[in-house]
């Protein structure tokens, strides 16, 4: 068992230790935490570096992951 590092957009917005079995993907931990069909709408990083068209990447000790919604609603446009 390895512990990564994730946020994503529930809760309080702070990162947590999330434990996960070594050798776990990226696509894995988004399928567990988002759901079956996560790949509409989130978009996944780890370390800084979106992935989501990589989901093989293997997670590592201490990597930093955030899975996180490819758009936000509900924002004003800026008025000039």
């Amino acid at each position: 068992m390895i512990t990564v590092n994730m946020k994503d957009n529930e809760g309080d917005g702070r990162t947590q230790d999330y434990p996960v079995a070594e050798g776990t993907t990226a696509e894995q931990l988004a399928e567990l935490v988002k759901g079956r069909f996560w790949e509409n709408g989130y978009t996944v990083r780890v370390n800084g570096t979106n992935v989501t068209q990589c989901r093989s990447t293997i997670l590592q000790p201490g990597d930093r992951v955030s899975i996180l919604p490819r758009k936000i609603e509900g924002a004003l446009p800026i008025s000039r």
